[in-house]
């Protein structure tokens, strides 16, 4: 009787250390498990006493804890789309500024040049006009000339072969002859030169 007593005993102790331990074992897995990252770990519930219960407890918490970690990873990653989004409206926004701060540069630069081409058009338009002008009278005073020397020519056999000589000595000094062709040719070039520079003006207050 007494074996068996103690048969009995240490057969009660030992079921009952595993009906106490095993939960508890699964419950210290379960916040290992937890504590590890592994949200999705559950311990089981083999009981329906203070263990059971601990262990739906546990169960619970680790639940509200997850859904609580999804919700704010969930949100994590909205806000960083967000940011994201706004980041890239800022930078789109940055680059339409500096383009238009590079227009406005451009077109000070061009309004400035515009009014400096403008001056010198106006500054150059002046003499140039002037000498356009007058090279208009030259030709004709230079023809009236030519025609009045041309005139003692016919002329010069009534002087004296003193008067004569004088003359002709005059004409081979400034070389009459090249003077009479080349001036025309010369004041030529210069009307030449002026249209040129009176077209440079109009395409320069074209320009401007």
């Amino acid at each position: 009787l007494a074996f068996l007593f103690i048969f009995f005993g240490f057969f009660s102790v030992l079921r009952l250390s595993d009906f106490i331990i095993h939960p508890i074992n699964h419950l210290s897995t379960a916040a290992k498990e937890f504590s590890g990252g592994n949200l999705n770990y559950r311990a089981p519930v083999t009981t329906n006493d203070e263990l059971g219960m601990l262990a739906e407890t546990f169960n619970s918490m680790a639940d509200k804890l997850d859904n609580l970690y999804t919700s704010l990873e969930q949100k994590v990653k909205d806000r960083t789309n967000e940011l994201s989004i706004k980041n890239n409206e800022l930078e789109k926004a940055y680059k339409e500024l500096k383009e238009i701060q590079s227009m406005l540069i451009h077109n000070e630069k061009m309004r400035s040049l515009g009014q400096l081409v403008a001056g010198i058009a106006h500054e150059l338009n002046n003499p140039i006009n002037f000498i356009y002008g007058n090279l208009v009278h030259l030709k004709n005073y230079s023809n009236d000339m030519i025609k009045i020397i041309e005139a003692y020519e016919q002329f010069k056999y009534e002087l004296n072969e003193s008067s004569i000589s004088e003359v002709e000595n005059i004409k081979t000094e400034i070389d009459y002859e090249f003077l009479k062709e080349d001036l025309s040719s010369l004041i030529k070039s210069c009307r030449d030169g002026a249209e040129r520079c009176k077209q440079i003006i109009i395409d320069l207050k074209d320009f401007s």
